[in-house]
């Protein structure tokens, strides 16, 4: 699975990457926050990822696809 890196919602997927729990801190006055994760294990944790795809068959432009109990299990940030 290919994905771009973004500036909102990523970090359940560094949690999946990394290990560790997200620690958010606000920046106020700005209203940004910083989001920072230490490295930790990877035991116990999944996730369900749900992907769009075309499904000529039934007339349906697109179609979900679940992959229940998925692991990150390799990644490279280019």
């Amino acid at each position: 699975m290919e994905l771009p890196v973004t500036d909102r919602s990523m970090s359940l997927l560094w949690k999946h990457m990394l290990g560790g729990t997200p620690v958010i801190t606000d920046t106020a006055p700005t209203g940004g926050k910083i989001h920072r994760i230490q490295p930790g294990p990877l035991a116990g944790k999944s996730l369900t990822i749900q992907k769009g795809v075309p499904e000529p068959v039934t007339g349906n432009p697109v179609s979900a696809l679940n992959y229940i109990g998925a692991r990150v299990t390799e990644w490279t940030l280019g």
